[in-house]
């Protein structure tokens, strides 16, 4: 099975940081290596090989795959750059107003449509999310949410937007029209997915940071 596969490293002190991307009988598989760490392996006999290298300092954040196309938001670049099969990047678009904040996750509608959510920690502009068209360049809100919101990741089940919140430890729902839609009132909200909780005194932040919950 051909793979397409991509390599971000991140260069912190004595770290080097490598993500590798491919997808597996239909599932994008994400995996993270320190090089050099004394537990690093050569992986397989057919181990990953990156198609393309990002520039010290972009801090690829999230991704998205469509038609053999992978969308990476470059968090320090400020952009959001195409990458196709063969390891060609272009951008796709940037400018996105983040305040001194950044983008976070990517989400793919069925119509091509791709979704960025926006951490502002700031009320003008407001954290939310993005709309860009397919064929990139241009973009439009989507989604305005309270100042205190961290829009994280984002996905897609039937016809709903549904966006993490790792501030308010809350999961909000959109229905897309195009168009902006305020919400003051989140979908789904629940302490154990706060950063921090009182109501549960015998679980530590940590150990819900180990956690998947359903």
């Amino acid at each position: 099975m051909k793979q397409a596969q991509v390599r971000a490293r991140r260069q912190g002190g004595n770290r080097n940081e490598t993500a590798c991307l491919w997808p597996v009988a239909g599932v994008v598989i994400l995996a993270v290596a320190i090089a050099g760490a004394a537990s690093a392996q050569a992986g397989g006999p057919n181990p990953p090989q990156p198609i393309v290298v990002f520039p010290t300092g972009s801090f690829p954040e999230s991704l998205a795959v469509r038609a053999g196309d992978l969308y990476v938001y470059l968090g320090f670049a400020g952009e959001v750059v195409r990458v196709t099969a063969d390891g060609s990047q272009t951008r796709y678009a940037s400018g996105l107003p983040t305040g001194s904040g950044l983008r976070t996750g990517l989400a793919l509608d069925k119509l091509g449509n791709l979704y960025v959510a926006a951490a502002t920690f700031a009320s003008d502009p407001a954290p939310g999310v993005f709309m860009i068209p397919p064929g990139g360049g241009s973009f439009t809100r989507v989604l305005t949410l309270p100042a205190g919101s961290f829009p994280n990741g984002l996905a897609f089940h039937g016809k709903y937007l549904y966006v993490s919140d790792s501030d308010l430890g809350a999961i909000w729902r959109l229905l897309p029209t195009g168009t902006n839609t305020t919400l003051s009132a989140a979908w789904y909200q629940n302490p154990l997915l706060a950063p921090e909780s009182t109501s549960a005194p015998t679980e530590s932040p940590s150990t819900r940071l180990a956690a998947i919950y359903m």
